[in-house]
């Protein structure tokens, strides 16, 4: 039987448990750290800190004891241009944008003409049932404004 001073001897050397960790460890980030990868991670880092309105409806959320709050900024749109929807525990808000230009110059006999749609949509889903008959919704200067009272349940003394 051989004793580790043996083993050392002969040219093995034991390892200790912490050294192959660390070894590891610095093979992964290594990886990480290198090209092609490291420009993959930094490019779904962009992409997903970078997220625009093109990308979705941006709301601020907020909630009181007696209803919910959700406020959009929509620069440019117009009230005709937004659609609310509601169901027990969801709200839907979707934007349709639609844009056509034309130009028609006469002298030259040409006609321009440029079209373009894009349709932003948000949902928002609720823990509990809301009062859908009474939401409350404006749209000024931009802003749009949707109020939803909470339905309250039936406490049961045990």
């Amino acid at each position: 039987m051989m004793t580790h001073k043996n083993d050392e001897q002969n040219g093995i050397a034991k390892r200790d448990k912490k050294d192959v960790f660390s070894e590891w460890m610095n093979t992964i980030d290594g990886l990480f750290g290198e090209k092609p990868i490291n420009g993959i991670l930094q490019s779904m880092d962009s992409f997903f800190s970078n997220a625009s309105l093109s990308r979705g409806l941006p709301i601020k959320f907020a909630e009181n004891q007696n209803e919910y709050l959700i406020t959009a900024e929509l620069p440019g749109v117009k009230k005709s241009q937004i659609e609310i929807e509601c169901f027990d525990q969801a709200l839907f808000i979707t934007v349709h944008q639609k844009e056509m230009i034309q130009e028609k110059n006469m002298e030259k006999g040409t006609l321009f003409s440029k079209s373009s749609s894009q349709t932003l949509s948000r949902s928002i889903s609720f823990p509990k049932p809301i009062l859908s008959n009474k939401i409350k919704a404006k749209h000024e200067d931009g802003i749009l404004e949707i109020t939803i009272p909470k339905q309250k349940g039936t406490v049961i003394d045990l």
